[in-house]
């Protein structure tokens, strides 16, 4: 059988939010759809067992194997896409937090709303704005993501 995942077979990111996680174990992670990559699917593959039973396509380790890297860039496409098309990313809503905070995410992921803090995005996932409480603050972004403007 297959090991479990060790320092060594795990990506930088992934060993972060391992350590993270020990660190902190009431810490809740909301989504880690981002650390699916090519290189995290290869992992996987290397990991599977020779005699593995065939996926419910019918498709073997060996077969999967004969063009490698084909398959896992279209398997890595194929599996984030469906997390994102049937929802598994998103919409997401957190209302049992400490202190009764209501937190809202996206379909993609993306925290929208934090108690009465909305937050807008631009088309590369980075902040465009953040309107904080009922005060109308709002923090504007440029698409790099660093903060340029306050309107209170």
């Amino acid at each position: 059988m297959a090991s479990a995942s060790t320092p060594g077979s795990m990506s930088p990111e992934l060993l972060k939010v391992a350590e993270r996680a020990k660190r902190e174990p009431e810490r809740v992670f909301h989504s880690l759809a981002h650390l699916l990559d090519v290189p995290a699917l290869g992992r996987a593959y290397d990991r599977l067992r020779k005699e593995a039973a065939v996926g419910v396509d019918g498709m073997t380790k060996e077969k999967y194997g004969q063009d490698l890297q084909r398959n896992l860039e279209l398997s890595g496409a194929t599996v984030l896409e469906e997390l994102v098309d049937r929802g598994a990313a998103g919409p997401q809503k957190l209302d049992h937090s400490p202190g009764g905070v209501t937190y809202d995410y996206d379909h993609r992921g993306r925290q929208t709303r934090a108690g009465s803090r909305v937050i807008t995005y631009n088309a590369f996932d980075l902040p465009r704005s953040v309107q904080s409480g009922s005060s109308g603050s709002i923090d504007a972004y440029t698409a790099a993501g660093d903060r340029f403007r306050r309107t209170d």
